[in-house]
């Protein structure tokens, strides 16, 4: 287990390059078991997920070349193995992004269940309901066995809005001869982003309101593509900025990456400026309160709501969240509460008051619950010790060497 220690920040200086999107490239990474031909992939973000998915992509065939510099990934698949049934399956979600390349490769194939951070009882039902439309039969036991002989283009449409269900759905369907569409959909930017790297490859893919269509081609093309930068990452470390007084400038962004943090940021009272993919920010470490309802794309994102717990324990004014997408995403409000945050859980709403913190010893049980904690410990009085930092390393690339870079006092014990 890794564990740091972070002593409390006075300001911030420096610069952050902010790194490809870690929801966009797991998908995208496993389009290459839905091709014959070699896909390039730069600005890829290297993260353990990432290590992850290219070693299940290489247990299952798919020769990999990686430029850690250049952040770039090469990859061409050989003949693809029936099984899934690896450890590393259970250490990421997105494997199940690797189901439609199983499926279209064989006949009869085999998957552990995926894992990744366990914030919240999170089902897989819909993305076997996807296959199961489309004609694929799937017996459950110890694991996973699926079973196709012809397959069908559907319709799908999710009770709840899923972001991993819809890019699978997509995956699934871009090979299935016919019409395939996925109704009433927020389309995220990740989401986007698939769609892209897929239509750069000669997919039929549109988008018409919320509505995706899909109308399957016989075979994927050659392609280089980038990667869109996390906007994650960055709406991340803007929250930390804006509680410590900071002159800090992003850089590898797009408009697009912030767009929707707009009216959010500004009810906070964080101002920036904007220019040439960089932004710039210049606070006083002095943010509102906020009453918020977290909601489906575009809304605020459920990501980043430990985060913003986090940063609302340094506001003036006691705040509100209640979120509807992960309701029982609360395992960082214990840690918190270790930290002398005032914070609750009451009737489906987190209660968030100003708070002075002290340092101690706290666990980091997911990728964002571990960031909501580097930020109260920039905060807290003395000293902070982050137990099972390695999950953090999950979604952000080289957090300590860039959290040292602007200033933060952290040191791997």
């Amino acid at each position: 287990m890794m564990k740091v220690s972070i002593k409390k920040c006075e300001k911030l200086r420096g610069t952050i390059k902010i790194t490809g999107s870690k929801n966009s490239v797991l998908p995208i990474l496993a389009i290459s078991l839905l091709t014959k031909k070699k896909m390039t992939l730069t600005n890829v973000p290297m993260i353990s997920d990432v290590y992850n998915m290219l070693h299940l992509l290489r247990h299952l065939g798919v020769k990999i070349k990686l430029n850690f510099d250049k952040n770039t990934v090469i990859l061409k698949r050989k003949k693809i193995k029936n099984e899934l049934l690896c450890d590393e399956v259970n250490k990421i979600r997105a494997s199940y992004y690797l189901y439609p390349g199983l499926i279209h490769n064989n006949k009869e194939s085999y998957s552990h269940f995926p894992g990744g951070c366990n914030f919240t009882d999170r089902p897989i039902n819909y993305h076997l309901d996807i296959f199961r439309q489309t004609g694929v039969k799937i017996e459950i036991k110890d694991q996973i066995r699926f079973s196709k002989t012809k397959l069908k283009g559907a319709n799908f449409e999710f009770s709840t809005p899923s972001v991993g269900a819809t890019i699978n759905a997509i995956l699934h369907t871009v090979l299935i001869k016919g019409k395939s569409v996925i109704k009433n959909q927020p389309i995220e930017p990740e989401i986007k982003d698939v769609i892209s790297c897929l239509n750069k490859m000669g997919a039929n893919i549109k988008i018409e309101d919320n509505n995706i269509i899909i109308k399957g081609t016989r075979k994927l093309k050659k392609v280089k593509y980038e990667i869109m930068p996390d906007r994650i990452e960055l709406g991340s470390y803007l929250l930390l900025a804006s509680v410590i007084p900071s002159q800090i400038t992003f850089t590898n962004t797009l408009d697009e990456s912030i767009e929707y943090l707009r009216p959010y940021l500004n009810k906070l009272n964080i101002n920036y400026i904007y220019n040439n993919n960089k932004i710039l920010l210049d606070t006083s470490g002095k943010i509102n309160g906020l009453n918020l309802e977290i909601m489906p794309y575009p809304s605020f994102p459920t990501d980043l709501q430990p985060i913003l717990c986090a940063a609302l324990l340094a506001s003036s004014q006691e705040s509100t969240i209640i979120d509807k997408v992960y309701p029982k995403r609360i395992s960082h409000l214990h840690e918190m509460r270790k930290m002398e945050g005032n914070l609750k859980y009451s009737d489906g709403k987190i209660i968030i008051k100003p708070s002075v913190l002290k340092g101690t010893c706290v666990t980091a049980h997911d990728l964002r619950c571990g960031f909501g904690l580097i930020l109260c410990a920039c905060l807290g009085q003395g000293t902070t010790y982050i137990n099972n930092f390695e999950v953090i390393n999950r979604g952000y690339e080289n957090i300590i060497s860039k959290l040292k870079a602007i200033g933060v006092q952290i040191n791997e014990v």
